[in-house]
């Protein structure tokens, strides 16, 4: 029936407002504006609950229009003031709520711009380690690796006309080498 309904809803109703003044008073970030919304709220549920109360009973005595008047005449305007306690609060937290949001939504782009910054300096650095090392490489070497490759194929068929054009500064790599191995064979 209608009284054991709204008496299930008004207890439902205590314990949702007892879990949120329990999380306001455990969260440090809670603002004294929230604080003082719910506790306006619970003012005005005081005010309103006990004359709620005697609209139930003469409801139970099957006074229907005591209780019709009670709910018209008396609660209608303490419920009214109720609601729009709970409607602000409802409004700040959706407020700070949508303001969390834009301050997470920044968050996330400063950090995907981190991000794109920070790989593309690794790729930046992974392309100039590369090319450091195939520097370094070919500086051993001291020409292309084919071009090696093709010399020593010369010398080991007996050619030993075949000269490679080297750097002058070049006295120590792998081509430098071959080059004066082929000179010292074809000298003798």
């Amino acid at each position: 029936n209608e009284i054991t309904r709204a008496e299930d809803m008004a207890a439902r109703y205590r314990q949702a407002n007892e879990r949120l003044a329990q999380m306001f008073e455990s969260d440090a970030g809670t603002l004294a504006a929230e604080k003082d919304l719910l506790a306006a709220a619970r003012r005005a549920e005081q005010e309103a609950t006990p004359i709620y109360l005697r609209a139930l009973e003469a409801g139970r005595q099957n006074n229907t229009q005591e209780a019709a008047r009670i709910l018209r005449e008396e609660l209608r305007a303490k419920q009214e003031a109720w609601l729009d306690q709970l409607l602000s609060l409802a409004n700040l937290e959706s407020q700070l709520n949508d303001e969390s949001a834009q301050r997470a939504a920044a968050t996330s782009a400063r950090l995907q711009s981190t991000i794109i910054v920070i790989m593309s300096i690794a790729v930046l650095l992974g392309v100039l380690s590369a090319w450091l090392v195939t520097r370094s490489i070919l500086r051993q070497l001291g020409g292309e690796p084919a071009d090696a490759q093709k010399l020593a194929g010369a010398i080991a068929s007996g050619d030993l006309t075949t000269a490679l054009k080297l750097d002058e500064r070049d006295h120590s790599s792998l081509m430098y080498s071959l080059e004066t191995m082929r000179r010292q064979l074809a000298s003798t």
